[in-house]
């Protein structure tokens, strides 16, 4: 496991309920990963508890298996091992264009200038932004902007990427690009760890599903596994995905035990194969 969260407790100042409690989840090295819950269900505090910027009250978080140490020197290499990309790309965003801003993190990092340029222009061609590498951030659109978001963390070169909501609010081609952009990235050696309220990406995109309710994690397992539980899952309140609810609508005799299918595609290759027969 690349990251666990053991036993952790936190509450927010002035808060009656812990935004976390007792949680434990494991997140498994080189996968693509979906974590789901509701609002407020602790999914975006886990991921500060993930980088250091706040401590759980009880428990501990791991990073390969040994405790978080909080001391500036280690917090810092850390940052560079776990990679955040929050929902809102204005948060992240800081200077005027791309290129600044992606070279920022370098030169904080004192990575040497020659070094900075081989590495932003690199990840600019990487995820197509090279053509707007001097163009005002406030002139992109949102896709454009939450890109350049994760060009800032992906240039760090980080083990782990955590993103929350990458997904929100882009159209579907949008959409699309971003998560052909994560399979790529994961399958360059980055663990992917991805906060969605998509049923369908997650069912769709992820190897493994982590659901989190109350601020405790309720269910760790496959796509397949974990949406078998239907009714646990509706019981908080969440949803299947399309694609499995009309798998499980169709006739036993059907399926005869086969796996369901998890795209569109992989779904209509079952269909043609049902005429065949």
């Amino acid at each position: 496991m690349i990251m666990e969260a053991v036993n952790v407790t936190y509450g927010y100042p002035g808060t009656t309920s812990p935004a976390l409690y007792e949680l434990s989840l494991s997140i498994p090295e080189g996968k693509k990963i979906a974590l789901l819950g509701h609002n407020g269900c602790g999914k975006s505090t886990f991921f500060l508890q993930s980088i250091g910027i706040i401590q759980p009250e009880q428990g501990k978080i791991k990073w390969k298996g040994n405790p978080l140490s909080y001391k500036t020197k280690e917090l810092k290499v850390l940052r560079q091992n776990v990679g955040l990309v929050f929902q809102d790309p204005e948060q992240q965003l800081i200077l005027g264009t791309p290129m600044d801003d992606i070279s920022y993190g370098l030169r904080n990092a004192r990575v040497p200038e020659d070094e900075i340029k081989k590495r932003t222009e690199k990840i600019l061609c990487q995820l197509g932004l090279m053509d707007l590498a001097n163009i005002p951030l406030h002139q992109l659109s949102l896709g454009q902007k939450k890109r350049v978001s994760l060009a800032g963390v992906m240039v760090l070169e980080p083990k782990l990427l955590l993103l929350d909501e990458p997904t929100a609010y882009l159209d579907r081609m949008s959409e699309k690009q971003l998560l052909e952009e994560l399979d790529r990235i994961n399958h360059l050696g980055t663990t992917v760890l991805m906060a969605t309220h998509d049923m369908n990406v997650a069912y769709e995109w992820s190897d493994w599903v982590i659901v989190m309710d109350q601020g405790k994690c309720i269910m760790e397992g496959t796509p397949v596994d974990v949406f078998s539980r239907g009714k646990e899952i509706e019981e908080i309140g969440l949803e299947t995905p399309y694609l499995y609810q009309i798998w499980q609508a169709l006739p036993a005799t059907l399926k005869k035990g086969e796996v369901p299918p998890r795209t569109v595609s992989a779904f209509k290759e079952w269909v043609g194969d049902m005429q065949i027969v």
